[in-house]
């Protein structure tokens, strides 16, 4: 086997090897990932979109963004999406909805992809569940509050002491 004849089975073996470790990376990410082509219809969602909508990647492949079950969500989404293939730029938004029985909000990223002649050839959607990020910022607006009342009271009281009678 000469050199001229490895190389290409050595290319092959390590293109192999880099599919192997991006689907790894894809499909075991706790993050949203979702793929749209030119027309915004989606493409792909990895298994963690996928266990947490109850679908899998083929029923949605092919659909279009509108087509979930959150009033107002799906044209904002779906809006992104145009945008990002319009403009060829990242842009991103935060969402807020009711899921399992409580508010659930999920921040994403929609990135451009890029084709082999740098034209725009769909969008990358990365999201993730900021839930107990924005329910720690709620308590702590919540803890604030609650101390602002209490040196309030303190000053009140402060001031109700230091009055002479």
């Amino acid at each position: 086997l000469s050199l001229h004849d490895a190389l290409p089975i050595y290319r092959t073996a390590m293109l192999a090897k880099s599919e192997r470790e991006f689907r790894t990376l894809v499909e075991n990410t706790p993050d949203f990932l979702s793929r749209y082509d030119k027309e915004g219809r989606r493409v792909y969602i990895n298994p963690a979109l996928a266990n947490y909508f109850g679908v899998s990647s083929d029923e949605v492949s092919g659909t279009d963004p509108k087509n979930t079950p959150f009033d107002g969500i799906p044209t904002r989404y779906a809006d992104k999406i145009r945008y990002v293939l319009d403009e060829g730029v990242r842009t991103d938004i935060e969402l807020s909805f009711e899921r399992y029985g409580r508010k659930r909000w999920h921040m994403i990223v929609f990135i451009p992809e890029f084709d082999e002649y740098g034209e725009i050839g769909g969008v990358l959607a990365i999201g993730r569940d900021i839930t107990s990020l924005r329910e720690a910022d709620m308590e702590l607006m919540r803890l604030n509050k609650e101390l602002e009342q209490k040196v309030e009271e303190l000053k009140k009281a402060m001031k109700e002491i230091s009055s002479p009678m």
